[in-house]
């Protein structure tokens, strides 16, 4: 059994609980991808402080006796994208469940369920740990109604 566990790059929190005890069964992919670089204009210093960013969390998980994978740019299996990155994940460790904490944007959450929909693998969502209000009680709360004129 192998737990696969997504971190995003504005998600490099060593103080979330998934960090807080050492699991064998757990990986945890952290990604530089083309698909978070190219979807609109980025200034290069914000790109390079995020990927360096990952690329130290990626070290101190490491460090802490953690398992990771890690898909940096220029790396020859770097797919360019999340969703192919983690079937590849998927398949080389043999996957049984797949956790993510909730994306800041919309479209990586739609990327991330809309592409493994179709895998076997659960999806349960977990709060970050910078969230506010859980992602389906905003959705309950402030759901969309028509305009009233």
């Amino acid at each position: 059994m192998a737990i696969v566990r997504l971190i995003l790059g504005d998600q490099l929190n060593p103080t979330h609980r998934w960090f807080q005890q050492v699991d064998p069964t757990v990986i945890y992919v952290l990604m530089e991808v083309r698909s978070e670089t190219d979807y609109v204009p980025h200034h290069a210093q914000k790109v390079i402080a995020i990927f360096a960013g990952m690329r130290r969390m990626a070290e101190q998980l490491r460090a802490d006796g953690h398992r990771v994978r890690s898909f940096r740019l220029g790396d020859a299996d770097n797919r360019q994208s999340f969703a192919a990155n983690l079937q590849t994940v998927f398949a080389e460790v043999g996957a049984t469940r797949f956790e993510y904490q909730e994306p800041d944007e919309w479209r990586v959450d739609q990327d991330l369920t809309g592409s493994l929909q179709a895998a076997v693998y659960l999806l349960p969502w977990s709060p970050r740990s910078t969230s506010l209000m859980p992602a389906p009680v905003f959705l309950r709360t402030f759901r969309r109604t028509p305009n009233v004129g």
